[in-house]
């Protein structure tokens, strides 16, 4: 079976932010825009991804060698605690021009409200590589992720255009080699 030679999550969170002059993960700013994550517990726990801020800057993140790091999967996390997910080995990988990220972050509601296709068993131990914007839920205060895409062991389709115009656009950005023959 084919790994993923290399993976890497952007992560897509969706506020209005009026204020750039604090930075990056900044409480004025949303930790991220958008995610590319790859998780596997098959041979050793690895962890890891890219995600896109709201000033386009493309970071890289690793929590691979943090024994007590894993995931617990939920439904909305809080600014802190996205912060502190992709904080661990965080690399600034290159820049994207801000002016394409506005028309990407318009198409977020539309691909939050898509219809997901159920989960469906495809391959044994290649991990799961998701692809996912992030939209700020204002009653909450917390983040909410917006599957766009997963393959590997399950594959799942946010089958939305948005969400297809999204999932394309981070693809195209070449961070990921997919897991073969474990695609949608």
């Amino acid at each position: 079976m084919k790994r993923v030679l290399f993976v890497a999550a952007a992560a897509l969170m969706v506020a209005a932010c009026d204020s750039d002059t604090s930075g990056p993960g900044s409480k004025d700013q949303p930790p991220a825009l958008f995610e590319i994550e790859y998780m596997n517990y098959a041979t050793e726990p690895t962890w890891k991804g890219f995600y896109v801020d709201a000033e386009g800057k493309l970071y890289s993140y690793d929590r691979s060698a943090v024994s007590d790091s894993m995931p617990t999967p939920k439904d909305a996390y809080t600014h802190a605690e996205l912060m502190e997910k992709f904080g661990v080995k965080r690399q600034l990988v290159r820049s994207i021009s801000t002016d394409s990220l506005e028309d990407l972050v318009e198409l977020v509601p539309e691909a939050a409200a898509g219809t997901i296709t159920d989960p469906v068993d495809k391959c044994v131990d290649a991990g799961l590589l998701h692809f996912r914007a992030w939209i700020h839920k204002a009653n909450t205060g917390k983040y909410e992720p917006v599957p766009l895409r997963t393959e590997g062991d399950q594959v799942q389709v946010n089958q939305s255009e948005a969400a297809q115009t999204l999932y394309e656009w981070l693809d195209e950005l070449d961070l990921v080699t997919h897991i073969e023959d474990c695609q949608p």
